[in-house]
């Protein structure tokens, strides 16, 4: 009876929560995809979401977004308008050139604005490379015209815990609170472990199938629901 009453006082408390404060899947994550070409050219595309962006807004993010081909600094030029004024997820286009010669690629943003997948694709190569960063953040370095370099597992570990952490302090408070939930539920250890332990497989398989793209949700459904979300 007991396990009951403190299940019920952790949905209570679930309850009182903003729902703006439950934002460790942010919504407005940005999406960057440079499509490098054997012509010497380069295009890139940035989905972004508003509610998600710097004070700046759109422009912001443009003017601290660049490339850098070992060393040589090249800026994407914008091609088409910026940002609709509707407030849902938009797409900026931008295109540049490849110096000669260049071997890699590191995507460069200094806008501040979460949690970023950045995805390089080689023309002539089937796998792109993909790495999850922070505005503010680089991405990279990529390889270019040539197949996905494969990081050791010290540079992966280097790169990814850190990024993990934040994923939860501070902004796991729906983590933190579902496993607080958990305990208050059942306080014999061995449950608790098996829960929690299932919760964490399921949650890095999700993401995993979702940023190789093995699952996805059509925009239809996807572009609606982050339109409402509250903003922060």
């Amino acid at each position: 009876m007991s396990g009951r009453r403190s299940a019920a006082v952790a949905i209570a408390a679930l309850a009182l929560i903003p729902a703006s404060s439950l934002s460790a899947h942010e919504g407005g994550a940005a999406r960057v995809t440079l499509r490098l070409e054997r012509s010497g050219r380069y295009e890139l595309d940035a989905r972004l979401d508003p509610g998600h962006l710097p004070s700046g807004g759109s422009e912001a993010f443009v003017r601290g977004l660049a490339l850098e081909f070992e060393g040589a600094r090249s800026i994407p030029r914008p091609i088409g308008e910026g940002a609709p004024p509707s407030g849902a997820p938009f797409t900026l286009h931008f295109d540049g050139e490849i110096p000669p010669g260049s071997s890699s690629v590191t995507v460069l943003e200094q806008a501040s604005i979460g949690e970023i997948l950045v995805e390089v694709d080689n023309e002539g190569v089937d796998t792109p490379a993909r790495q999850w960063t922070r505005g503010g953040w680089r991405a990279g370095p990529f390889a270019v015209a040539s197949a996905p370099t494969i990081p050791g597992i010290g540079e992966t570990i280097a790169r990814y815990t850190p990024l993990g952490f934040r994923h939860i302090v501070p902004g796991g408070l729906d983590h933190i609170l579902f496993v607080l939930g958990l305990f208050l539920a059942s306080r014999r250890i061995r449950p608790l472990l098996a829960q929690v332990s299932a919760f964490t497989v399921a949650h890095s398989l999700t993401l995993g199938l979702a940023m190789l793209g093995v699952v996805t949700l059509p925009p239809s459904i996807v572009e609606p629901a982050m339109s409402t979300m509250p903003r922060t």
